[in-house]
């Protein structure tokens, strides 16, 4: 099953209240489906890994099953999943992070430009900051 994913982590004030926005099109049916909770007081790279955290947890299929391509604005999470890019912080979210992303029978990362129009990303990000009490 192909997945689309696009998420967004949002976090007004850094570190404040966390949001996860979550938007995935499945085998290009346009029907989304979305997922946006409060994941109470954190940083905002911490709602950005939980973000896709939540969105591999809550696949429409068994993850092995999923060919994933995840949508990014996080130019970390871009960099810790694809570029190997040494992890200082949030560890072990990263670790959990990099484990959902591995059982996918295939997963690629798209790094897309924020605030640029991309429909998807900005519906998650406007979920994301709704969810962490913003505007």
């Amino acid at each position: 099953m192909k997945v689309d994913i696009w998420t967004d982590g949002a976090c007004p004030g850094n570190p404040g209240p966390m949001g996860i926005g979550v938007v995935m099109k499945v085998d290009g049916n346009e029907q989304l489906r979305t997922i946006s909770r409060n994941l109470g007081y954190g940083t905002n790279n911490q709602a950005e890994i939980l973000a896709v955290i939540h969105a591999l947890r809550n696949l429409p299929c068994n993850i092995e099953e999923a060919e994933v391509t995840l949508h990014t604005d996080s130019q970390l999470v871009h960099g810790w999943l694809m570029l190997g890019w040494k992890v200082k912080a949030n560890r072990e979210l990263v670790g959990e992070m990099k484990c959902l992303a591995a059982l996918c029978k295939s997963f690629e990362v798209v790094k897309v430009k924020g605030h640029a129009g991309d429909r998807h990303n900005e519906l998650a990000d406007h979920l994301a900051r709704q969810a962490a009490g913003g505007n």
